[in-house]
């Protein structure tokens, strides 16, 4: 048998219809399960006496929206995802209910939790079953972001230029913090331990007052004649450099130790610096030279020429006259111990 509320108590014969709209004025309790027609946003099929056109449908297997004057306002799709503002992208399978994940979508905007566990913020964009990061509105001067809590505990923050509604997005990394506390700029590896690390390549900037260049390490310094170096041998236990460069400045120190000075010819250099120097005039940026073993008393000093990757070394008398340091001045045993600061 069916009941059929159409304003009177009582009981009816299947088939009747009634189309009126009727009003319980009391309390109705359901034991069994209440059926619903699925509705639309317009009309849904849960809603409120006075105000028909907000509620709850239907719109699809699985699936539960809610409607704000009679448009959709959010939506649970059959994975789980929630919109708001917005019908949940094809998001990929494994940010579902059954991994513990979850998507809350907005209109331009994204969060998803992951059983990883890992978060992602994401800007204007959404992930597919292709694993690919889609573009989902082409709106001008308007890019794609990420920021990401992974599961080791390292955020980083990704960007992508502005793109067309469905297209793939390509990010790249702009700056990371990890657990330890090191920030990595610019795509950089985050470094072990506490502290700032840029990238392997400059990504330099065009703005003077910005820091966007900082590198420590080691060269292999030696003393060419005239450009040539034969016979030269060096005490490598003695023989080794260090660099620190910040920016387009580099600050160089070391120790050479000569066993044998070899047969060369020709003004005295330590090549090898480990970055050319900017194009220019000659720069003498606090280069110094010292020794022992030298061939004459007078004083000696130094500069790098413009595009070169070389400190020559002079000498000075006490009345001015200037000269290149030559094999003939050195002997076997020689010690050079250098710094210099200098621009690239």
């Amino acid at each position: 048998m069916a009941i059929t509320l159409d304003g009177t108590t009582g009981i009816t014969t299947p088939g009747v219809v009634n189309t009126a709209a009727e009003t319980i004025a009391t309390t109705l309790a359901v034991t069994g399960v209440t059926t619903l027609q699925a509705g639309t946003a317009a009309l849904p099929a849960l809603t409120t006496s006075g105000d028909t056109n907000t509620g709850i449908f239907f719109p699809a297997a699985d699936t539960i929206a809610f409607s704000e004057g009679g448009t959709e306002s959010m939506r649970i799709d059959s994975s789980g995802n929630l919109g708001i503002g917005v019908t949940p992208s094809a998001w990929r399978s494994a940010f579902n209910v059954t991994y513990g994940e979850r998507a809350l979508e907005l209109t331009y905007s994204a969060l998803v939790t992951q059983a990883g566990p890992s978060t992602i913020l994401a800007n204007n964009v959404y992930f597919n079953s292709s694993n690919q990061w889609i573009y989902k509105n082409a709106v001008a001067n308007t890019n794609a972001g990420l920021y990401t809590i992974g599961s080791d505990g390292l955020h980083t923050w990704s960007v992508a230029p502005t793109g067309a509604s469905g297209a793939v997005a390509t990010f790249t990394q702009v700056l990371s913090i990890n657990k330890d506390k090191s920030l990595a700029l610019q795509g950089a590896t985050a470094a072990t331990g506490a502290g700032i690390t840029f990238p392997a390549t400059q990504s330099a900037s065009s703005d003077p007052q910005t820091l966007d260049d900082y590198e420590e390490g080691t060269w292999t310094p030696t003393v060419t004649f005239g450009g040539a170096s034969v016979g030269i041998t060096y005490n490598t236990t003695f023989t080794g450099a260090t660099y620190t460069k910040i920016g387009n400045r580099v600050c160089i120190s070391g120790f050479l130790l000569l066993t044998n000075k070899g047969s060369s010819t020709g003004s005295a250099r330590i090549a090898n610096l480990p970055f050319t120097s900017e194009s220019g005039n000659t720069k003498y940026l606090g280069a110094t030279v010292g020794g022992s073993a030298f061939t004459f008393a007078n004083q000696f000093w130094a500069f790098i020429d413009p595009n070169t990757n070389l400190i020559n070394i002079h000498e000075s008398t006490e009345a001015g006259a200037s000269s290149s340091l030559t094999n003939s001045d050195l002997t076997n045993g020689t010690e050079f111990y250098f710094s210099a600061t200098y621009t690239v």
